[in-house]
This record gives C-alpha cells, sequence and structure tokens, in this order.
C-alpha cells in the first residue's frame, strides 16, 4: 500500500522508470534482432559450404564467414587422417615462418587432439612469445562424433574476449564446415571409385574382346548376361539376339542338354568343370569344343550364374594326333628295323661261313642252311604281317563276312599248330556248344586270329601241358550291339602276363618277354592284328592272366540270326 501510494504521489519518478525499461526493451530487441540477423546470415553462408565438393573451395567460403564474425591475420586447416588420430596440414593462408612455428608447437603438444576430444572452441596465448598481440583461435571440426579436422585461426584477441554469441557462431560454423568436408570427401571417394571402376570395366571389357575363346555367361535363370564378339563369331549368333535371352533358345538342342549336365556338375560341386563337346553348325561342320565352366559370384558371395569359356580345339587336336603319328612313325620304324636286321644278319653271317667254308663237311653245311631257311621264314613272316597290319589299318578296308561254322575254323586251326604243339608235346582240347556254332565273319581272317592266338600260347606254355578252346554265349548290351555273340576262350599253363602289361599287348610291337632276357621269336604284330580283324566283325578281345599261372584270351564273335 505504501508503495502504491509512493508512486502514486512521485509521477515523475514512473515516468522515468517507465522509459528506462523501455530503453531496455528496446536493446533487447535490438540484440534479438541482431542475433536472429547473424544467424539468419550465417545460416545463408553455411549453405554455401555445402554447394561445393572442393575442399579448397570450402575453406575459402569457410574463411569469408569467419570474418563476418572476427578479425583474423591469418589461418590454417588441419585435416584428421582416415587410418589414425594423426592431423596434417591440408592448406593454409598467409601464415610466415612464426606462425608455422607456433603451429607447430600447438600440434606437438596435442592441443588439436584436445580441442577435438573436447569440442569446444578454445583460444590459446602466444606459446612462442613472438606473436605481439595475436592468439591462436582453435575451431573444431566436428560432425556429430566423427572429427574431420581443426581450423586455427589467428586472431586479434585476448583469450578471453571472445562473446557466447561469437563462441556460438563459430561452433556452429565448425559444425556446418564438417560435414561440408565430409560430404566432399565421400564425393571425392566416390568419383575416386567410379573412376577405378570405369578403367576396371574398360580393361575387362578390353581383355573379354581380345579374348582367341568365346566367353559368356548365364545368370540363375539360364540368361544370358555376357556375349563377347568370339562367342558371336564362334556360334554366329549377335551379341544383340543374345543378350537377355534364354540360351536354350538360341543353341541346338544337344549343346543345350551338354550345358544343362555341365550346369548342374558346376552347381551342385561349386567347382569349375571342363568337358569337351562336338559342336554341328550349319552345313554340317562339326567343330570340337573345349567349354569349361565356373561359378560367377556377386558382391555377398553368393552363386548368381556360370561363365562359359568355348574354346575351338580343332588346331590342338590335329597337332596331337599329328605328334601321335609322328611318335607311331618313330616307334614302327624303330621297331621294324630291330626285326628286320635281327633275321637279315643271320642270313647274311650264315652265307658268309658257306662261300669260305672250305670243309666238305655235309652236317654242319645243312645245320648253316636250316638256319637260314628259319631266318627266311621269319623275314616273311614279319613282312606278311605288316602289309596285312597295314591293311587292315586302310580306310575302306572290307572283309569277305558270312556265316560259317565255328567248329571248322577251330579244326582248321588246329591242325594248322599240330606240328608246333607235338615238339613241346602240348596237348589242344576243344570245348565248343553246339548252340553256337553258326557266327558271321571273315572266314580267312578268323582263321589267322586262332592260329595266332595258338601260336603264342604254345610259345610260352611248358611242355607236357595243355591248351583250351571253349565257348559260351555272350549277351548284347551296347547301342552297337545288332544280336548276340559267342564268346570264345583261348585257355593255356604258359608263363602268364604281368598285370601292366595286359593293356599294352595288343599294341603293334609289343611282347611280354622282358627286353633283357631272351627275346621270343615272332614280330610282335600277332595280337595287333587279331585286335583290328576282331573289331571289324564287331567283337572285342581281352585278356585274363596270373603269373605264373597262364592266360585266357577271349573275343566275341556275332552270332549268326
Amino acid at each position: 500500500m505504501e508503495v502504491f501510494t509512493n508512486y502514486s504521489m512521485n509521477p515523475a519518478c514512473s515516468e522515468f522508470e517507465s522509459l528506462e525499461r523501455l530503453d531496455q526493451l528496446m536493446r533487447q530487441q535490438n540484440c534479438i534482432k541482431k542475433a536472429y540477423d547473424d544467424y539468419r546470415t550465417l545460416y545463408c553462408l553455411s549453405r554455401q559450404l555445402n554447394e561445393t565438393k572442393d575442399i579448397g573451395e570450402i575453406l575459402e567460403r569457410l574463411l569469408s564467414i569467419v570474418a563476418e564474425i572476427v578479425n583474423f591475420s591469418a589461418c590454417a586447416l588441419f585435416l584428421k587422417e582416415s587410418l589414425s588420430d594423426d592431423f596434417y596440414l591440408y592448406e593454409q593462408c598467409r601464415l610466415d615462418a612464426r606462425l608455422l612455428k607456433e603451429l607447430d608447437i600447438v600440434e606437438r603438444q596435442g592441443f588439436l587432439h584436445w580441442v577435438c576430444q573436447e569440442n569446444r572452441i578454445t583460444i590459446l596465448p602466444d606459446m612462442n612469445e613472438g606473436l605481439g598481440n595475436l592468439s591462436l583461435l582453435l575451431i573444431p571440426l566436428s560432425s556429430g562424433k566423427k572429427t574431420m579436422g581443426v581450423l586455427a585461426v589467428f586472431v586479434e584477441l585476448w583469450y578471453d574476449r571472445l562473446t557466447p554469441a561469437q563462441n556460438d557462431l563459430l561452433s556452429l560454423l565448425g559444425s556446418q564446415a564438417a560435414m561440408a568436408i565430409e560430404n566432399a570427401k565421400l564425393y571425392q571417394d566416390m568419383a575416386l571409385q567410379h573412376r577405378v571402376l570405369s578403367s576396371m570395366k574398360n580393361f575387362l571389357t578390353n581383355i573379354m574382346e581380345s579374348m582367341a575363346d568365346a566367353l559368356w555367361a548365364v545368370d540363375s535363370s539360364n540368361k544370358i548376361i555376357l556375349f563377347n564378339q568370339q562367342t558371336e563369331k564362334l556360334f554366329g549368333i549377335t551379341q544383340v539376339e543374345a543378350m537377355g535371352n534364354d540360351y536354350h533358345q538360341l543353341f541346338p538342342k544337344s549343346f543345350c542338354d551338354f550345358l544343362d549336365k555341365l550346369l548342374g556338375k558346376v552347381f551342385h560341386s561349386s567347382r569349375a568343370v571342363e568337358e569337351e563337346f562336338e559342336y554341328v553348325r550349319e552345313a554340317e561342320k562339326v567343330i570340337p569344343l573345349s567349354v569349361q565352366l565356373s561359378l560367377l559370384q556377386d558382391k555377398h558371395n553368393s552363386d548368381s550364374g556360370v561363365i562359359i569359356v568355348c574354346r575351338d580345339v580343332s588346331e590342338r587336336n590335329e597337332l596331337v594326333n599329328l605328334r601321335r603319328i609322328d611318335q607311331l612313325k618313330d616307334e614302327f620304324l624303330s621297331a621294324v628295323s630291330h626285326e628286320l636286321r635281327t633275321p637279315l644278319t643271320a642270313i647274311k653271317s650264315f652265307t658268309e661261313i658257306l662261300l669260305n667254308y672250305s670243309d666238305n663237311d655235309p652236317k654242319a653245311q645243312k645245320e648253316f642252311l636250316s638256319i637260314i631257311d628259319r631266318e627266311t621264314d621269319r623275314l616273311v613272316e614279319l613282312i606278311n604281317d605288316l602289309l596285312d597290319i597295314s591293311k587292315i589299318e586302310q580306310e575302306g578296308f572290307s572283309m569277305n563276312m558270312e556265316i560259317i561254322k565255328l567248329d571248322e575254323i577251330v579244326t582248321q586251326s588246329v591242325t594248322a599248330v599240330q606240328a608246333l604243339a607235338k615238339e613241346k608235346d602240348i596237348e589242344i582240347t576243344s570245348e565248343l556248344c553246339s548252340d553256337l556254332n553258326q557266327v558271321v565273319a571273315d572266314k580267312h581272317r578268323l582263321v589267322q586270329v586262332f592260329i595266332n592266338i595258338l601260336g603264342n600260347g604254345i610259345k610260352f606254355s611248358p611242355e607236357h601241358s595243355t591248351i583250351r578252346i571253349f565257348t559260351e554265349k555272350s549277351v548284347g548290351h551296347r547301342k552297337n550291339d545288332t544280336g548276340d555273340y559267342v564268346r570264345v576262350g583261348i585257355a593255356d599253363q604258359g608263363i602268364g602276363i604281368p598285370e601292366e602289361m595286359q593293356r599294352i599287348i595288343f599294341q603293334k610291337f609289343k611282347q611280354v618277354a622282358d627286353h633283357h632276357k631272351e627275346r621270343p621269336q615272332g614280330t610282335g604284330l600277332g595280337l595287333a592284328i587279331c585286335k583290328r580283324i576282331i573289331e571289324q566283325f564287331g567283337g572285342e578281345i581281352w585278356v585274363e592272366s596270373e603269373v605264373g599261372k597262364g592266360s585266357t584270351f577271349y573275343f566275341t564273335i556275332p552270332l549268326a540270326k
């Protein structure tokens, strides 16, 4: 009540207080307006920081905004290493030797780390006592929890002269600058990655297009996602036709079935597979292909498709065949030379002995002539075998195929070798099934097969032993079998054949005896001739043997329908 009375009793005092309050309100309003204008200006200027992706240009714009807040003489931008806590001087403006020395001291004493750790603006006094009235203003450039660097500004301020408004503005500016620098770095990294990826893509494209092999790829739904130029040339399908289409719509069914089988193997085993396929193009052109498939994985290491590499191996196969033919030729010449040299040397030697033999000894002369006669027969046998196998291997060779009785062939063959068997007292028996007597073969050539195998059996069997001939039925199971067969077996009680030799004795000039032991008489062509004759009949020939217990040679002949 008293206060009210005093107030009402002093109108002049009341008017003065009102004016003072009004003035105070006006000043507050002006401060708010100025702060609003400052923040608005800062906001508009800070937006310009994000309009460029160049860190040097961001620094220039940053300094122009800092100049609106404080007066500075020089500045430096320190950026933080991405893989460590160290800082490096990225950009500087108007720094002389004494200012650089001051910054070096500040960095070595860890103030840059401390400012970023505390995330607050700091003013440092002259550390080197050579700056005069300059102080160092450190503004952390932090975006959330990520520190991008520190802006070091030399200002004409004492360390306690920065106003709260200036501090707030500079803190906000530091956050905006940090985001702008982070965006710029991300942009630069993305640009670098784009250039690297672009270069890598061009590099891979050039490699793919310069490949001599056809390279293409399919995704998990069998659609083609890659198709190089060599693939176009090899298959006659353009890239436009192939891309995005299912390969089943473009390639022949036989090739698609082949690829389906390989794709199943690849996805099942997760390993690359390679097989050969004879691809038939138009005009009945056959192209031997080596097809290799390997998994194509995405960025998550998941199987997203298959890469297919197709190589035309025509030249490779031809080269391999030429080398094989050349090797066989060398082996053939070597073997023939050896086989011819032995009888010719014997004939030559004993002929010279007879020519120079002065004693009239009919017994010795007869012995020498017997040797010459035997070696001459061996030479004739070798030449006949060479002519036989050469004739059989010629393209277009044909036989006189007819229905013949097997028991008659066996009887004729046993009669032919009976003299050799008697020399060693070897008995030849036959156990022929009467229901399997009629076969389809060339009579002369079948006798040749029996004589060759029986002769070998006699040669390698001990005295007073037995050679057994038997027959049994063999049902045809192969696609090219036209009917049933008779399986002929010729079993001896000889020395036997080692397992490693059983695979090669049907090759030319391959014999069972060790070269270091006494070489058996023969050309080494008999079984090779037998093999080719039996194959011409449409049958097969093989041997089952155990060392020391004898051997059994089997061969099949088509039964007459």
